[in-house]
């Protein structure tokens, strides 16, 4: 049963120390699960009691003592093998990155492998062919054998190692089961793009540009489809929406000139009952206001008449009053002596 520990104590540098752990041995794999759930590898150092020392592969900003849960796995570091990783580019770690997929394991191994008994190896026989004329004539290959290359900055080793990958053969019946593996320290990706070889595992260059260009055929092939499905129902996609865009168009006009039809004649049988009703009221206005002037002449001339008479009367009283007072005056004495 895996255990996990939050006992870390100290981080230094590449160094951590971890205490009240128990069954954990030399050269252990162990991962560190950060807070944020990120998972980091590391391997034991040393074990001391119950304090064990471990080193990490990758780096230790961000790890919280206290947060922070360590677990050992049993095991040491292994690495899934399968024939799939032929043609793939993997870190350190055997993690792919070359964007492929996971690769499915047949079976774990462990990196340390096994004692090997020298007496026991198949005597080496099967000759390596590497078209360099100093290494093939002076520094032989076999089957099974390891050539480090060490170079220095600004020296062809990248072109030297591509030529052998690519040239590289086995002579014989079992030619075709062979590959090249290439493990590098302190390459650049550059570099590996130059060589045309794969980090830790590189098949024969000749099979490999066969079924890679066959691959890239194919690729192109189905890209090429669907690239000219996707156009075709693009198209078609478009069509559909400009034909419903027109029809809906089409039905809007129509829709709009149906209702501004509507709209002005409606107007205009509301002016023309405006008008109708405006004229009648200017009419009926009209003849209320020649009436009204006519009785106010009559009404005028019946004043005036009477005003007239009136006056006359006024006149005749006048008239009638003065002689009477008239007739009232007394006569004048008559003079005696006459």
């Amino acid at each position: 049963m895996i255990k996990e520990y939050r006992t870390i104590q100290e981080v230094n540098g590449p160094l951590m120390v971890v205490r009240r752990v128990s069954g954990v041995t030399y050269d252990e794999l162990g991962e560190i699960e950060l807070p944020d759930g990120t998972v980091r590898r590391c391997q034991v150092l040393e074990v001391n009691g119950d304090n064990a020392v471990v080193q990490l592969f990758e780096s230790s900003a961000g790890i919280n003592l206290a947060e922070s849960k360590v677990r050992f796995l049993g095991h040491p570091l292994q690495l899934g093998v399968s024939g799939d990783m032929l043609g793939r580019v993997f870190n350190g770690m055997g993690k792919p990155i070359d964007g492929g997929p996971e690769i499915l394991a047949e079976e774990y191994r462990d990196i340390n492998g096994l004692p090997m008994n020298p007496a026991a190896r198949d005597y080496p026989n099967e000759f390596i062919q590497t078209g360099i004329s100093t290494i093939d004539g002076l520094n032989t290959l076999v089957r099974g054998q390891k050539l480090p290359i060490f170079s220095g900055s600004g020296l062809p080793h990248a072109a030297l190692a591509a030529q052998i990958a690519r040239q590289a053969r086995v002579l014989g019946d079992d030619a075709g089961n062979f590959a090249v593996v290439f493990a590098a320290i302190g390459i650049t990706v550059a570099c590996l793009l130059i060589m045309g070889t794969f980090t830790l595992v590189a098949v024969n260059a000749n099979e490999l540009l066969t079924n890679a260009r066959q691959q890239s055929r194919e690729l192109v092939e189905n890209a090429q489809a669907k690239a000219k499905e996707t156009i075709e129902t693009a198209q078609a996609r478009a069509n559909a929406m400009l034909e419903d865009a027109q029809t809906k168009s089409k039905d809007m006009v129509e829709t709009a000139q149906a209702k501004a039809n509507l709209l002005t004649k409606t107007a205009n049988e509301q002016a023309e009952e405006t008008i109708s009703q405006a004229q009648k009221w200017s009419h009926d206005m009209r003849t209320g206001a020649s009436e009204f002037v006519e009785r106010i002449m009559r009404t005028s001339d019946e004043l005036l008449t009477q005003s007239v008479n009136e006056i006359r009367r006024a006149r005749q009283s006048l008239r009638a009053s003065g002689k009477a007072e008239e007739a009232q005056q007394p006569e004048p004495k008559k003079d005696a002596k006459k």
